[in-house]
């Protein structure tokens, strides 16, 4: 059966790729469309001939899903139009404001088969009632109640790799990114109250083994396959913990330096850092590890956003890091429920004492339901609790927070890496800050995040410039 995948942004989607791993011994034709880099997709999608379209999303992209889905039924009226993706499992009610005939509300491997086996069958659509992890109406002709389908098991383990020639066979633009990413775990062993994760888990509880991983030798074959037939000069690891598991990362150490040999970037956490650790990431090749700091003020990072991590052990993993030649890159929030002025400050301070190289800054933006979301309430940054269909495309620009501080801390945001970059000029942008003009601010973010962007990842200018543009298409 052909299998149409669509999206928004213009990057390989991990889940996307790896549906069609999983799936692709199954007799299945599997393409996708990029709206973003199409002249008109619902063309490109109809030109495929689907048997199937499914629609990933991510939770700031609601409004353009209800839009594409309205367009996708109007030309495939019969087709099944199923959607998945991070914002489909955090918020299934979602399919009851489109016009899709099903929504994926658990692993897409699992439910997809399920679907694809029960649609030639004679009951053909309606057979996918009875396949778990599915969400669907009471009656599939009308805006009816929903019905959501028992969850199925996890996967113990992931045992294939992902099909990136989903995305380069049709956009050759991808396939020619002299930075390739990766990912080779699903999940993440911590409960931070900023992230969805714990929400994840609590939807998955009981199903099986949460926190999973390719094993080393899957996930070094899947690099090579792609390293050795497209131009890559750069690695990302996108894995949450990339440091989780040291055995796992002594394999993957010996297999990546004999047969991908390419810098790379990962995250780190800087309670795990010890000299043992970051040897092991020196000798792999690694340019640039990520270490989320989030922010300079422990009671805020410990009490707030559930990150126990003091900061000791920042000033730790800076050392360690400059000791072996590793850049230090930083992740770091603004607009954190109870943060000051002074404490945004500190989190530049800290920064630019523990060494950091590459600041990456964004506002703070809680999903529905999470953590953090409770402690705005209770601190009086929310009136209300959020509701997906109103957050701000963009954590660079905008807060979903009503605190009179609000601008100011996002000033402060913008300049933070101009701050590490120099930090003589910390005195005078402190001042700066207080200037009411975004345009002025959001122009030195942008380019200060261009540069830290290519020289966290050894890219060419030009090269770096044409990824963030294309990127920016994608809001």
């Amino acid at each position: 059966m052909r299998v149409c995948f669509v999206q928004k942004s213009a990057m390989s989607y991990f889940g996307v790729m790896s549906l069609a791993g999983y799936l692709r011994d199954g007799g299945h034709n599997f393409t996708v469309v990029i709206d973003s880099l199409e002249h008109d997709a619902v063309a490109a999608i109809v030109s495929r001939q689907p048997g199937v379209v499914g629609i990933s999303v991510i939770t700031s992209e609601h409004e353009w899903l209800i839009g594409m889905c309205a367009r996708i039924k109007s030309a495939l009226p019969d087709v099944p139009l199923v959607i998945g993706g991070i914002h489909a499992v955090m918020y299934p009610e979602i399919l009851a404001e489109t016009r899709a005939d099903f929504l994926c509300r658990s692993e897409g491997e699992t439910v997809l088969r399920g679907m694809l086996d029960a649609l030639p069958s004679p009951g053909g659509t309606n057979a996918c009632m009875s396949v778990p992890g599915l969400v669907y109406r009471k009656d599939l002709a009308a805006s009816g109640d929903l019905v959501l389908n028992p969850m199925p098991p996890l996967l113990p383990e992931i045992t294939w790799e992902d099909d990136f020639d989903l995305y380069y066979s049709r956009y050759p633009v991808l396939a020619k990114d002299e930075m390739k990413q990766f990912l080779s775990q699903r999940g993440c062993p911590y409960d931070c109250y900023f992230c969805y994760n714990h929400l994840i888990k609590q939807r998955f509880k009981g199903l099986g083994r949460y926190f999973r991983r390719k094993k080393p030798e899957i996930f070094v074959s899947e690099m090579q396959d792609v390293v050795e037939r497209s131009p890559t000069r750069f690695i990302s690891i996108l894995d949450d913990l990339f440091t989780s598991d040291r055995q796992w990362l002594r394999e993957f150490t010996i297999l990546y330096k004999s047969r991908i040999n390419r810098p790379f970037l990962c995250q780190i956490r800087a309670d795990h850092a010890d000299e043992e650790l970051v040897s092991m990431l020196a000798e792999s090749g690694c340019f640039t590890a990520c270490v989320g700091l989030e922010t300079g003020d422990e009671k805020l990072r410990e009490e707030v956003l559930n990150k126990k991590i003091s900061n000791e052990k920042m000033f730790i993993v800076g050392d360690l890091l400059r000791k072996y030649h590793i850049n230090l890159k930083t992740g770091n929030m603004f607009g954190i429920p109870g943060e000051t002025e002074e404490m945004a400050f500190k989190t530049i301070e800290l920064n630019i004492k523990i060494g950091t190289r590459f600041l990456g800054a964004a506002m703070l933006l809680p999903f529905p339901g999470t953590g953090i979301e409770k402690i705005a309430l209770e601190k009086g940054w929310l009136k209300k609790p959020l509701d997906y269909r109103n957050l701000p495309a963009s954590a660079y620009d905008e807060s979903v927070f009503i605190a009179p501080q609000i601008p100011l801390l996002t000033n402060i945001m913008s300049i933070a890496q101009l701050s590490v970059f120099f930090p003589r000029l910390l005195p005078l942008l402190k001042k700066i800050v207080h200037l009411r003009s975004r345009p002025l601010f959001k122009f030195i973010h942008f380019s200060t995040l261009c540069v830290r962007f290519i020289r966290e990842r050894k890219l060419g200018l030009v090269y770096g410039i044409g990824f963030l543009w294309r990127f920016r298409k994608s809001l």
